[in-house]
């Protein structure tokens, strides 16, 4: 964010942290694994996320420093979680870079406000401009102090006009959030389908070969979770509402050269039978991309 009159750039180095994601990477999760499920149920591993409202902070300034922590937090965090997935395992470490280097930004969005849909649930009272960041730390964006002279040129008030208005889509994102209360599985498929489809558009190519395939069985399983498990053979409506959250998410990325619009995953409503009355996959497929959030 930078005026006309002084383009100058600040340049943070992230070598070092590349280097410690490869390292997570080559080495894989921290705790062993000991699941027998699905690769949705062992990806959901990594997204377990206790949350305990005593134990909240409150920052009062955002500085240089607790901005950077912010991005190697969840830089770190989205290399574990990529760890429990065996498709990814497969792929050659540069591969696997590039895609965690494409995909942490839109990972740590959907997993802040899933976070702060928590803390909502929990609290007695809230401001729906406090987000939860680094699962522990409470953010009130509307009045938190902001050092924003090595991030912009820019007078500090505009910096933190642009935030607000940058994460006012947000709020109703959270509120459908709380009102889901998705499972770790749910969560873990959201995170998985908004990330690799950010990815396949972006890169193109044989990514997009990778990030296809890893849907496809990613969206098996969900079928067979919310099947087999939950007793829940007509999933559509949630799944809707999941893919409409995604899609607002993926419209506040606002990423050149991309759809804005996330399509849900077809073959997860391919598998489930027809039944009288009922609309078919492809129906169902482009309603739940044209949602939009209520407002």
């Amino acid at each position: 964010m930078l005026s006309d009159k002084n383009p100058k750039k600040t340049v943070v180095d992230l070598h070092r942290l590349l280097g410690e994601a490869s390292k997570i990477l080559n080495l894989g999760p921290a705790t062993p694994l000991f699941c027998e499920g699905s690769q949705l149920k062992k990806l959901s591993l990594g997204v377990k996320n206790p949350f305990y409202l005593e134990k909240l902070k409150e920052a009062k300034m955002m500085t240089k420093a607790e901005i950077v922590a912010n991005w190697e937090f969840y830089v770190r965090k989205v290399a574990n979680w990529l760890t429990h997935f065996d498709e990814y395992k497969k792929l050659g470490i540069g591969m696997q870079m590039k895609l965690l280097q494409t995909i942490w930004h839109v990972w740590s969005r959907l997993e802040k406000l899933s976070t702060t849909a928590k803390y909502r649930r929990c609290a007695e009272s809230y401001k729906k401009s406090e987000i939860v960041v680094q699962s522990g730390v409470l953010v009130n964006i509307s009045n938190v102090d902001f050092d924003s002279k090595w991030l912009s040129d820019h007078p500090p008030e505009t910096v933190r006009n642009f935030m607000i208005h940058a994460s006012c889509d947000q709020f109703d994102v959270t509120d459908a959030l709380c009102e889901l209360e998705l499972s770790e599985v749910e969560l873990t498929y959201m995170l998985a389908q908004l990330c690799f489809s950010y990815a396949g558009k972006r890169l193109q190519g044989e990514y997009l070969d990778v990030c296809e395939k890893f849907l496809e069985i990613l969206s098996d399983d969900l079928h067979d979770f919310y099947v087999n498990e939950m007793n829940m053979p007509r999933y559509f409506g949630r799944m809707a509402k999941m893919m409409q959250i995604n899609n607002a998410i993926q419209k506040c990325a606002k990423t050149p050269n991309m759809s804005t619009e996330i399509e849900s995953s077809p073959r997860i409503y391919e598998k489930t039978k027809k039944r009288k009355g009922s609309k078919s996959a492809s129906s169902i497929q482009k309603d739940a991309s044209n949602l939009k959030m209520r407002q």
